[in-house]
């Protein structure tokens, strides 16, 4: 352990009563970490949000200039996967607008230096999609000089699918020479 990283080479991320922190992925760039990961509050009852943290690589503080202090909570739930460029990060979650029985693919792409959202990629940073009617959950992405790829899966009615979606990295549109209309499926 790195002493002079948090305390003693460990950093202690303290939830109030009934909250609790769950990170789930982790980019590296220059000198700092982006973690993401989920935010719960209150129990039984209890709240999920994405929560994302821009940590210095040399003492572990929060960057003040991401965020609030250091800390972005989203309107989506188990961010699955998180990747970056020279200039942006990208998020896949698992957003429930549609109810906790429909959930749907959230993918999220931000300003490295601010956190800030996106405007131009999908409605104003964020593109969501609803595969199907069942389960929907993303597992993985990558990304080329051009191009971000999504892997997740659909479940329901006792069977899953496995999805792979090719989007722009500009505008999170699909790129429809990729697999049919930019989506391949199949049969897990």
């Amino acid at each position: 352990l790195v002493p002079k990283f948090g305390t003693d080479g460990i950093i202690r991320i303290e939830g109030g009563q009934a909250e609790s922190l769950h990170p789930s992925a982790i980019v590296s760039k220059q000198e700092y970490i982006i973690i993401a990961g989920s935010h719960s509050i209150g129990l039984p009852q209890y709240s999920v949000r994405g929560r994302l943290e821009k940590r210095s690589k040399n003492d572990g503080a929060l960057v003040a200039a991401f965020g609030n202090q250091g800390v972005i909570l989203i309107d989506a739930q188990e961010i699955g996967a998180m990747v970056a460029d020279d200039s942006y990060f990208y998020i896949a979650a698992v957003d429930l607008s549609l109810g906790a029985n429909d959930p749907c693919w959230h993918i999220e792409k931000r300003f490295l230096n601010d956190g800030a959202l996106v405007p131009s990629f999908g409605l104003n940073g964020i593109v969501t999609t609803n595969p199907t009617p069942d389960n929907d959950h993303i597992k993985t992405m990558t990304l080329d000089g051009n191009s971000l790829y999504v892997v997740g899966f659909s479940a329901g009615s006792g069977m899953a699918n496995w999805r792979i979606e090719k989007r722009r990295l500009f505008d999170g549109g699909l790129v429809t020479e990729f697999g049919t209309g930019g989506v391949i499926t199949g049969r897990k």
